[in-house]
């Protein structure tokens, strides 16, 4: 039975066009990922569009008979398996928006204090612990590495060695260090592109090394502009004008356990630390208050 993808992201097209041998990595209900290289497919049936994912039709049941260690053929026609198939033929091209160039408004601080606060009271109420926000590693990067950078000091900001400590730090499938260094990076460097200022490399195969592979990979896009719909609509809101974020914030925040939470505050942080660097009004300490 051949199943036909509604959307297909760029990076999940580039994938398939190299061709070759993959393996399924992880099934989850309505979700599969598929390793290519050191590059990985994301399917869903239903659910967010991104530059690495194939949306096939249906909902949040996978209806593909695939497990863990399947192996897959790809070619620019789609994937297929022994049992099952999922054509890319036809489908809408999903790119991302992230990596161009735009005129960009940093949030005023108060406004990012106040969605630093909402993303604090939901980690309050987590039922998953040990939370990012009270972790000595985290806390010790915000001191040595953002604070400094956003007061124009040496800085070690965009250095892969400064992400040692979170880069697969916690607990969980995408552990909460991946997460914020996700929202964090992504952010950052469309900053940096529309405004030629220096970005985050996020060497691919290390962080394959460091973390969950997959965590890994995702990492390493998000740093190169390659994030999911929700993340997009949250940074491109929060650096728009005028200044109304805080529905996207919402909906990127109520992922999962605390992965969207931690996604999420790697974006205002990392908009905190950049305006407090343009404007030198307490941006960055208003919002480290607020946590």
């Amino acid at each position: 039975m051949i199943q036909r993808a509604e959307v297909a992201g760029e990076l999940a097209l580039r994938v398939l066009a190299r061709g070759g041998v993959a393996k399924v990595t992880r099934v989850f209900p309505g979700a599969v990922y598929v390793r290519s290289r050191d590059d990985f497919v994301l399917l869903l049936w239903g659910g967010l569009k991104s530059p690495m994912t194939i949306n096939a039709p249906g909902g949040k049941v996978a209806r593909a008979p695939l497990g863990p260690d399947d192996s897959l053929v790809l070619d620019e026609g789609g994937l297929r398996s022994s049992v099952a198939e999922i054509s890319v033929r036809g489908a809408a091209v999903h790119r991302g928006s992230l990596r161009g160039k735009r005129v960009l408004q940093l949030p005023p601080g108060r406004e990012l204090a106040k969605g630093v606060g909402m993303l604090r009271s939901m980690y309050d109420v987590s039922a998953s612990g040990p939370l990012l926000v009270d972790d000595a590693p985290f806390r010790l990067f915000l001191r040595e590495c953002l604070i400094p950078y956003s007061r124009r000091r040496k800085s070690d900001l965009f250095r892969f060695r400064a992400y040692d400590a979170l880069i697969g730090r916690g607990p969980g499938f995408t552990p909460a260090g991946d997460d914020f260094v996700s929202g964090l990076s992504a952010t950052m460097n469309f900053v940096a592109r529309s405004r030629d200022l220096q970005r985050i490399h996020m060497p691919k195969r290390l962080l394959l090394q460091r973390t969950v592979p997959e965590s890994g990979a995702m990492v390493a896009y998000s740093a190169l502009g390659y994030v999911d719909e929700g993340m997009e609509g949250l940074i491109l809101a929060s650096l728009g004008k005028p200044v109304d974020f805080h529905d996207e914030l919402l909906s990127v925040a109520s992922r999962g356990h605390t992965s969207g939470v931690d996604m999420a505050l790697g974006v205002l942080l990392c908009e905190a630390a950049l305006a407090e660097r343009e404007r030198r009004d307490g941006t960055l300490e208003m919002c480290m208050a607020a946590l």
